[in-house]
C-alpha cells in the first residue's frame, strides 16, 4: 500500500491536480505554491455560481440556495460600492454568526475590499482599539454589539469611519438593492483579503492580514488531505471486499454545523470559504450555543460534519438531556483551536459512533491563514498529542529558544515559512520584527518536534498566551489591567489546566503592603471585567503576600510559578 508521502508526491508532481511550484512573495524567495489554485477569493466565489439550486445556508427555519446567496451577495456588493467602499478599503464586521456575516464577507472580498473581523465578545475599549488600528471605511454590526459602542460612535467617526450600518441594513440591501451590476476590480493573489485579530504577548490584540493566496492555499491543503485520505482508505480495502454500508445520513452535499465564530479563521476559513469551495450546506444554530441548541440542530438538520472547539464538544457529551438526541448523522468531527484530551476523544467515540473512525485535528495560527498540519482517523485517536504532518507547501524548522540553534526535526520552537504566512502585523512593524525575519520565517511561539514518520507533536509554548476554549488570551494584557488597580503591587497571569476549556486564566496577585483587605478575588475579577472581554477575566485568583519568583535581574519566572501552582508543596528555586 502506498504511503501518505507517496500519495501526496503523486498528487503534487508536475501536471498533477495539486502541482507545486515556487515563487517570490513579499520579497521571500522560493515560496511553495499550488500552481493551479484560483487567483482570488472572487474567483472562488464565481465558481460557486454553477451550483445554482443546491442548498447552501440553513439558519433556523430558513434555507437559501447557492443561487439565492449569489444574488444576495451581488446586491450587497453593489450596496457597499454605493456607500463608497472600494478596493483596499476595510469593512469591519461586528456580529454573531448569521447570514448577513456571510453576505458581507463575500461582497467585500468580491469588490477588492478587506474584511476586518471584530471579536464579538469584546467590550467597548477593545472594539475601539481594533477600529483605531485598522481604520475601516464602514462598520457592519448587529444591534446588540452596536449598542455596546453607541457612545463611542462620534469618536469612531473622527477616526475615519464613514458609516455604521447594522446587519438588518445588510438584509434590506440584499433584498432591495436595485442595481447589482458593478465593475470587477483587479485583485492580486497577494492582496490582503481579511484582517483578523490575535492576542499577542505584549498587550492588546494585533491585526493579522491574510492574503487571497494564503487563504485559498489553506483550503487547497484541506482538499488535498481529504483526497489522500480517501485514496488510503481505498488502498487498504482488500480486493473483492464489498463496500461497507454507509451510516444513515441525508443524501446530497455535506451538511456542516458552523459553531466557531466567523471572526476567527476556524469559522471563516473552514466555514464560510471551505463551505463555498466544496459545495457544502452550512447550518447555523440560532441563539446561544447550549448543548440543547447544538444537538437539536444536529438531529433536526441531519448534520454530517461538525468542526468544533473541544469546549463545545465537552458541553454536548456531558449534557444529560442531549444524550437522548439522535446524532448518528455526524460522520466527521474535527477539533480546532485547542487540543482534545484522551478522555474527550473516548466520550466522543461513544456519543458520535459514526464519526469515531474519522476524528481529526490540525494545528495552525491566525498568522498562518489557519491550518498548517492535519491528522485524523485511528492514528489520531491513539495519540491526540500528534497534530499531523505539515502540508507539502509548508516549511518547518525548530529553533532552540536559548542557543538559537536550528534543526529539521526539533525539539525547539517551531518556525514556519510559506505562502500562508502573514506579511506582518497590521500597522505594527515593531511587533512584526519580533516574530518574522527577512526570509519569511515566522516564529509561532509553540514548541514541538517531528517524529520518525514526520508528524508534529506539540509539547510546550514560548509565547505568553493562554488558549481558553478557542479564544487566545494575552497574559500580559490581563496583567497590565490588574496592575492598574491602586492596591496591587505585583501580578502574574498564567494558563491553568481546565477539563473542558483546555486552559483557564489564573492570576496570582500580591497586594501593596497594608492594603490586602482591598484585594480579593472578587475585586480583581470585577476590576478586569470593567475593560476586558469576559473570556479574559481570571477564573482563579490567588492572593498572596510573599513576592513572586524572580531571577537575579528581576525577571518574573513564570515556569517556576506554574510548577509551584501545580504542586504547592514544591518551592520554586
Amino acid at each position: 500500500m502506498p504511503t501518505r508521502g507517496e500519495l501526496i508526491g503523486s498528487l503534487t508532481s508536475p501536471g498533477a491536480p495539486f502541482e507545486i511550484t515556487t515563487t517570490t512573495i513579499f520579497g521571500w524567495n522560493d515560496i511553495r505554491i499550488y500552481s493551479s489554485q484560483p487567483a482570488s477569493l472572487r474567483d472562488v466565489f464565481e465558481a460557486g455560481r454553477e451550483r445554482d439550486d443546491q442548498a447552501h445556508l440553513i439558519v433556523g427555519d430558513r434555507q437559501w440556495t447557492f443561487a439565492e446567496v449569489t444574488t444576495d451577495v451581488d446586491h450587497v456588493a453593489a450596496g457597499l460600492v454605493e456607500l463608497g467602499v472600494g478596493p483596499g478599503d476595510r469593512v469591519a464586521v461586528l456580529a454573531s454568526n448569521c447570514r448577513e456575516w456571510v453576505l458581507t464577507f463575500w461582497a467585500t472580498v468580491n469588490i477588492g475590499a478587506v474584511v476586518v473581523g471584530l471579536n464579538g465578545f469584546w467590550g467597548a475599549d477593545e472594539i475601539t482599539n481594533a477600529i483605531a488600528l485598522t481604520s475601516p471605511k464602514l462598520l457592519v454590526a448587529d444591534v446588540k454589539r452596536r449598542d455596546r459602542i453607541t457612545d463611542r460612535l462620534p469618536e469612531l467617526a473622527a477616526r475615519g469611519i464613514d458609516g455604521v450600518i447594522t446587519t438588518d441594513d445588510v438584509h434590506r440591501m440584499s433584498v432591495d438593492q436595485a442595481d447589482a451590476s458593478i465593475a470587477a476590480p483587479e485583485i492580486s493573489p497577494d492582496d490582503t483579503a481579511l484582517v483578523f485579530f490575535t492576542s499577542g504577548t505584549t498587550g492588546p490584540a494585533k491585526g493579522v492580514p491574510n492574503t487571497h493566496r494564503g487563504v485559498i492555499a489553506c483550503m487547497q491543503n484541506v482538499m488535498l488531505s481529504a483526497l489522500v485520505g480517501m485514496q488510503q482508505a481505498a488502498a487498504s480495502t482488500p480486493a473483492g471486499t464489498p463496500p461497507a454500508p454507509p451510516p444513515a445520513q441525508p443524501a446530497g452535499p455535506v451538511r456542516t454545523l458552523v459553531t466557531s465564530p466567523m471572526f476567527h479563521v476556524s469559522g471563516c476559513h473552514a466555514g464560510i470559504i471551505l463551505g463555498w469551495m466544496t459545495g457544502q450546506t452550512l447550518v447555523l444554530p440560532e441563539g446561544s450555543l447550549t448543548a440543547d441548541a447544538i444537538t437539536s440542530t444536529i438531529e433536526r438538520r441531519r448534520v454530517t460534519s461538525w468542526p468544533a472547539v473541544p469546549a463545545l464538544v465537552w458541553r454536548v457529551v456531558n449534557d444529560p438531556v442531549s444524550a437522548e438526541r439522535d446524532l448518528s448523522s455526524v460522520t466527521r468531527l474535527s477539533f480546532g483551536g485547542a487540543g482534545a484530551p484522551p478522555e474527550l476523544i473516548a466520550r466522543v467515540r461513544e456519543r458520535f459512533p459514526n464519526a469515531a473512525s474519522s476524528l481529526a485535528t490540525g494545528w495552525g495560527l491566525t498568522e498562518t491563514s489557519a491550518a498548517l498540519t492535519s491528522h485524523g482517523g485511528p492514528a489520531y485517536a491513539a495519540d491526540p498529542s500528534d497534530v499531523g504532518a505539515p502540508y507539502p507547501i509548508i516549511e518547518l524548522r525548530f529553533v532552540d529558544p536559548d542557543s538559537g540553534a536550528a534543526s529539521a526535526t526539533g525539539p525547539g520552537e517551531i518556525w514556519v515559512r510559506g505562502c500562508q504566512v502573514m506579511s506582518g502585523y497590521w500597522n505594527d512593524p515593531a511587533a512584526t520584527a519580533t516574530v518574522l525575519d527577512e526570509d519569511g520565517w515566522f516564529r509561532t511561539g509553540d514548541v514541538g518536534h517531528l517524529d520518525e514518520a514526520g508528524s508534529l507533536h506539540l509539547t510546550d509554548r514560548v509565547k505568553d498566551v493562554i488558549l481558553r476554549g478557542g479564544e487566545n488570551v494575552s497574559a500580559t494584557e490581563v496583567e497590565h489591567r490588574i496592575l492598574e488597580h491602586p492596591a496591587v503591587d505585583e501580578v502574574a497571569v498564567v494558563g491553568a489546566p481546565h477539563p473542558t476549556l483546555g486552559e483557564q486564566v489564573r492570576a496570582v496577585v500580591v497586594p501593596v503592603p497594608g492594603r490586602a483587605p482591598n484585594v480579593t478575588p472578587d475585586v480583581v475579577r470585577s476590576w478586569v471585567a470593567q475593560t476586558l472581554a469576559p473570556f479574559k477575566v481570571p477564573s482563579v485568583v490567588d492572593v498572596r503576600t510573599e513576592p513572586l519568583p524572580r531571577n537575579a535581574t528581576g525577571k518574573l519566572l513564570k515556569r517556576h510559578l506554574r510548577r509551584e501552582l501545580a504542586d504547592p508543596t514544591e518551592e520554586a528555586p
